[in-house]
């Protein structure tokens, strides 16, 4: 079950909507996340883990020379480079599901969703693994 929300001005909203799928959000998907944000113990422990985790891909990245963009939302944007197609199919095979970055007007980049700690731990081990197989002697 995923749910997302929006808070903007309401001509954006307006735009928004005309290309928003006529049916996104389903009634339990509805009243989970209206339970969900009267949980703040649980607001403040996903928030919390969402923190940690990026900090982690950060370090990780950092540490393979593997550039990023820096987000306030749960997921993070990898320069994926000139073989950001290829990394997308190699993720794929591994189980992961990234978006690619040129469907979101940033080519060369993937768009990767922060998780639970243990897949983290998981896809970022298979993505330095396949950067360093496309980029044998790291990136410039």
């Amino acid at each position: 079950m995923r749910i997302g929300y929006g808070i903007s001005d309401s001509s954006i909203i307006s735009v928004l909507n005309k290309i928003r799928l006529p049916f996104n959000i389903n009634f339990i998907a509805q009243k989970a996340a209206a339970a969900a944000l009267q949980n703040e113990s649980y607001i403040s422990r996903v928030r919390d883990n969402i923190y940690k985790e990026k900090n982690r891909f950060y370090d990780v990245l950092m540490k393979n020379r593997i550039g990023f963009v820096r987000s306030y939302a749960n997921f993070i944007s990898i320069n994926a480079g000139k073989d950001s197609d290829i990394i997308v199919e190699e993720l794929l095979k591994n189980g992961f599901i990234v978006r690619p970055g040129k469907n979101l007007g940033l080519p060369g980049y993937i768009r990767v969703t922060v998780g639970l700690p243990e897949v983290n731990v998981k896809f970022l081990t298979t993505l330095v693994k396949i950067f360093n197989e496309l980029y044998k002697k790291g990136r410039a």
